[in-house]
């Protein structure tokens, strides 16, 4: 617990540096809108006005819808705790060697994603970049998430990095965190996981089954 609170009230009493590179970054971005025509500096703003509108329109309407439909969100949340609880409590029966092999499964899928949220912490970690143990916590969590949710990790600490005054070049720090999480992302899920479960012949699957896999899901 020590280790997930001490970086974000490391942020707080250091909010300055932040203060200090969103100011810095403004000023960049200044310079070089000055080396821009002005025309095209004249499109720019009417297409970010267009855009923050749009975006503004969008936000208040997911609200409203949000708040016109929470009574059916919390109903809903409600029953799939309810459903997980009685699933809990009384399980579906299934064969042992079936309940086995889930549970296996689990334990790999558990052990590639602890894997690769330590060593993506590691890495924030070695750039100097402020919450890592918490972005490492997230990369676990969102691990379990198929494609999707290490993508979504990635980007994560992006604003972090482009706002920590204290780096010297942001933006090669954040190429360089992104570009470090695919590649560990590739070696994790093409590599290691892939040999964890391939390590119970029971998990393995027949070649035959697996281009029969890839032509169904991919033409769905």
């Amino acid at each position: 617990v020590r280790l997930l609170l001490a970086p974000p009230r490391h942020m707080r009493d250091h909010w300055d540096i932040y203060q200090k590179g969103a100011q810095q970054l403004t000023r960049e971005t200044k310079v070089l809108f000055q080396k821009v025509p002005a025309s095209m500096v004249m499109q720019y703003q009417e297409v970010s006005a267009d855009m923050v509108k749009t975006a503004q329109d969008i936000l208040y309407g997911l609200l409203g819808d949000f708040v016109n439909h929470v009574s059916s969100l919390l109903f809903g949340v409600m029953l799939t705790m309810l459903y997980t609880l009685f699933w809990l409590c009384s399980p579906v029966p299934m064969d042992s060697n079936i309940d086995i092999m889930f549970r296996k499964y689990i334990m790999f899928k558990t052990l590639a994603c602890f894997g690769y949220g330590i060593c993506v912490g590691l890495l924030l970690a070695a750039l100097s970049i402020d919450l890592a143990s918490v972005f490492a916590l997230t990369t676990f969590a969102l691990n379990y998430v198929p494609e999707v949710g290490p993508f979504v990790a990635m980007f994560l600490p992006c604003p972090i990095i482009l706002l920590d005054s204290r780096l010297e070049r942001p933006m090669l720090v954040m190429l360089t965190a992104v570009l470090g999480q695919l590649a560990l992302k590739f070696a994790f899920s093409n590599i290691i996981e892939v040999k964890l479960i391939e390590s119970d012949k029971k998990l393995r699957m027949h070649p035959v089954m697996i281009v029969l896999s890839v032509g169904v899901f991919g033409h769905l």
